[in-house]
This record gives C-alpha cells, structure tokens and sequence, in this order.
C-alpha cells in the first residue's frame, strides 16, 4: 500500500516538479529525457518484478556513473538498491545493498537539501526500515 502510495506521489511530484514556475526555469535534473522511462522501471520493480529491479540498478548506476552530481537519478538509484535489497537472499548482499540505498539517498539529499522530491523519497524508504538500518 505504501509503494502504490509512493508510486503515485512520484508521478505527481514529478510532473509539478517539471512544470516552470513563474520566475525560475526548469530544472535540468527534472527535464531529464529518461526520467519517465526511469520512472515507470521503478514501478515495474516495486510491484515485485525481480528483472526490472536488476536491471533499474544496473541502469541507474551507468547514468549516475555519467552524471554525479543528478540528486534524483542518485535517489532513484538508493531506491533500486533498496529494492535490490528486498529481492536479495539473506546475508551480507542484503545487508551490503540496503546499505548503499540508504547511503546514496543521504548523498541525493545533502546535494538537493531543498528538493522535496528527493527527501520525500528517502522518507518513504526509510520509513520501511528499522532504525538500525536508518540511525534513528
């Protein structure tokens, strides 16, 4: 229930965040040309779609390894880890991809400490984990 809610509140947030506002241009990060392909992936692999999750990060990690500094593409790929994590056996492959999801929302955040779209992400991941995993 709370991925669809998550699934649908990145959809909304996504096309508000692309719209122009009235003084300032579009962000570059959210005209991003793959973003709804980015997008509707990370669906496919919430729903439980093992493939596309493997694929979503392998995806992921190309586009941030061209694009460092993209705080989104770096939250949809902590995202992907996240759910690389849920589809992984038990054992420090679990453990090692929740890790990196976590670490790489943080590192989107501190990038993009103003954009509610990346921290809203983070919240909705880390609400699913227990506070060892998130330090609280």
């Amino acid at each position: 229930m709370t991925r669809l809610l998550l699934s649908s509140t990145l959809a909304v947030l996504t096309t508000i965040s692309a719209l122009p506002a009235a003084s300032t241009p579009v962000s570059e990060t959210y005209s991003h040309p793959l973003l709804s392909q980015i997008f509707e992936m990370h669906s496919l692999a919430e729903s439980g779609n093992k493939d596309a999750t493997r694929r979503l990060v392998a995806w992921l990690e190309q586009l941030t390894a061209e694009q460092p500094d993209n705080g989104i593409l770096l939250v949809y790929l902590g995202s992907a880890y996240t759910l690389a994590s849920r589809d992984a056996f038990i054992g420090p492959g679990k453990l090692r991809y929740l890790m990196a999801g976590r670490d790489c929302m943080d590192r989107a955040v501190t990038m993009r400490p103003d954009d509610a779209n990346v921290r809203f992400i983070r919240a909705i991941n880390n609400y699913h984990l227990p506070p060892i995993v998130t330090g609280k």
